[in-house]
Order: structure tokens, then C-alpha cells, then sequence
């Protein structure tokens, strides 16, 4: 499993798509800076920063990201028709699903790493008073691993859209939508047991 994972973090670097998640994460923040010149009486921070970019990210962005991107990644071998060479090797799809699957999970924590960057480098661009290392490296943790979190909330949408070839498009839509269900689950406990992503 380690040289499948190996391998896949080494095809990493063919596909553009991961500028597309970077740009996603970039985007987030962006929305985040946008809100703040609402003048609906908030005081902004950079811990009110961290909590916004957050929730951005957990409602709209990430959901829909990550499953474009892990989708992409597992649909490749199919679109570039070399799932049937590498299938000569003893591996079966399952192994190789579930080493693209770690491998973007390890994807999900770098696209938190750079969602972190932007935050702090956005706070500064805005101004907002409030840093610290001590808030940074808080902001640090919570942004990466929530988006690792997210990530595992949406891999049963990746799953059983994989076996199709277009079908990961069909699965960011159901990401998009499922994220987008996390901002009402917030005052319904019956609803926030089915999306997962607000509790």
C-alpha cells in the first residue's frame, strides 16, 4: 500500500487540477474579506477571521473541492486508458481506490496548510488587529484538520461515484449541495445527524 500511495503523491504532479484547489482555497478567503465590509455590526478579528474563513469553507468550498479533485484523480486512470496496464500488475481496484483515496486525504490537510496561509496573509491585506503565533498555529490545526474531517464526510459521495468515468461531477454537485445543508443543520439536531458536516 505504501508504493501505491508513493506513486500516487508522484502522479500528483501531472495533474493541474491541484491548482484548481489551491485557487479554491484562495476563493474562500476571498468570500471571507468580501463579508467583512458588510456593515451588519460585527467586529472583525483575526480570530473572527479564522471562524469565517472556517465556516466558509466547511458550508460552500471544501466539500465541493475535494471531491472534484479526488474524483478527478481516481476517474484519470479510466480517461487516459491506463487502468487496464495497471491492472496487469497483482493489484486489484480496490487497493488502487483506496491508495488514491489516502493520497488525498494527505491532499486535504495541504489544501488546509494554504487555506491557513491565505487566511493570515488576508487578515493583513484587511488590516484586522488580533494576531498572534499562539492564534496562527490555533487557526493552523483547526483549518487543516476540519478539512480533513470534511474530507472523510464526503468520501462516501467519492466512493460511489467512482466506478463511473463523468460520475465524479455528479458527486461534486451532491458535495456542493450536502456542504451547502451544513448552514441549516446548524439549529436542527435531526437534520445536523444526517449532515454531518456543521455538528
Amino acid at each position: 500500500m505504501l508504493k501505491i500511495v508513493k506513486t500516487e503523491i508522484l502522479k500528483l504532479k501531472r495533474y493541474h487540477i491541484l491548482w484548481a484547489g489551491i485557487a479554491l482555497m484562495l476563493l474562500s478567503v476571498m468570500l471571507t474579506l468580501f463579508t467583512s465590509m458588510a456593515n451588519d455590526g460585527s467586529v472583525w478579528d483575526f480570530t473572527y477571521m479564522i471562524e469565517q474563513v472556517i465556516k466558509n469553507n466547511m458550508s460552500t468550498i471544501f466539500p465541493m473541492c475535494i471531491t472534484l479533485i479526488t474524483g478527478y484523480i481516481i476517474t484519470r486512470e479510466q480517461k487516459d486508458n491506463t487502468l487496464k496496464n495497471i491492472l496487469t500488475i497483482p493489484i486489484s481496484f480496490k487497493q488502487l481506490l483506496v491508495g488514491k483515496l489516502l493520497v488525498c486525504g494527505i491532499l486535504s490537510l495541504f489544501l488546509g496548510m494554504i487555506c491557513t496561509i491565505f487566511t493570515i496573509m488576508g487578515s493583513f491585506l484587511a488590516g484586522f488587529p488580533g494576531f498572534s503565533v499562539g492564534l496562527a498555529l490555533q487557526a493552523f490545526i483547526q483549518i487543516t484538520f476540519v478539512n480533513l474531517f470534511l474530507y472523510i464526510a464526503v468520501m462516501p459521495i467519492v466512493i460511489l461515484t467512482s466506478r463511473f468515468s463523468s460520475g465524479f461531477l455528479i458527486g461534486v454537485i451532491v458535495a456542493f449541495v450536502y456542504g451547502y445543508c451544513g448552514m441549516f443543520a446548524a439549529g436542527d439536531m435531526k437534520l445536523a445527524n444526517l449532515v454531518s458536516v456543521k455538528k
